[in-house]
């Protein structure tokens, strides 16, 4: 899927940003951040329609594409770039309609990014975060990689008064800025597990690709 955008996220200012400064783990951006945990996990499961941007200002690259993730705990469905993936916890199954075929691979990369599951347990392991901005419409966080093998060099997360994400973006050492920004949240009270099911969804398949 990311070579299918041939673009990623966001990167704004350049890679060379100084966080000399910051504490390890900012007790108060853990605290904000185990209630947006709290809260999402306390949904049977929800849905997200959002937007995706790609942004390179040294390129005057600007782009969006929109789309909509479905979660469950650790399984989700997701209907972007004209494909629909399914995960079951485990395995992904990238379905295209076009092709009537689908590929089954471990998720990563870009998938891991959409997944909101995945991004609102960051601050637990491998991360030092910091509250850097505050106001009277909610607070932004940062999150900066302990390995610093990874493609990007911090996440920011905007979160909203009542501890919603608003957008999480990665800024990445190439200079592009990849968000994710959240157009609308539901919650889906009655969801059942079957929904993110990719053999109960009734597709049409006459190939796939095993990419384990």
């Amino acid at each position: 899927m990311r070579l299918l955008l041939s673009i990623c996220f966001i990167a704004i200012l350049t890679c060379s940003v100084s966080f000399k400064g910051y504490a390890q783990k900012d007790p108060k951006a853990k605290e904000i951040l185990e209630k947006v945990s709290d809260k999402y996990n306390k949904m049977v499961s929800f849905k997200i329609e959002f937007t995706r941007n790609l942004t390179n200002n040294e390129a005057g690259v600007s782009d969006d594409i929109s789309g909509t993730i479905y979660l469950m705990d650790n399984l989700f469905k997701l209907e972007f770039l004209s494909r629909i993936v399914y995960f079951d916890g485990k395995y992904m199954r990238n379905y295209d309609p076009d092709l009537q075929e689908y590929t089954i691979n471990v998720p990563e990369g870009e998938e891991q990014e959409l997944n909101l599951s995945s991004v609102l347990g960051l601050y637990k392991k491998g991360y030092n975060y910091q509250l850097s901005e505050q106001d009277s419409k909610g607070f932004i966080i940062e999150l900066v990689p302990e390995n610093k093998d990874q493609s990007f060099t911090k996440i920011s997360m905007d979160i909203s008064k009542k501890y919603e994400i608003r957008s999480f973006t990665y800024h990445e050492d190439n200079g592009n800025l990849v968000s994710t920004i959240v157009d609308k949240l539901k919650e889906l009270p009655n969801a059942k597990p079957s929904f993110f099911d990719f053999f109960q969804a009734n597709l049409t398949v006459i190939d796939s690709v095993d990419l384990r």
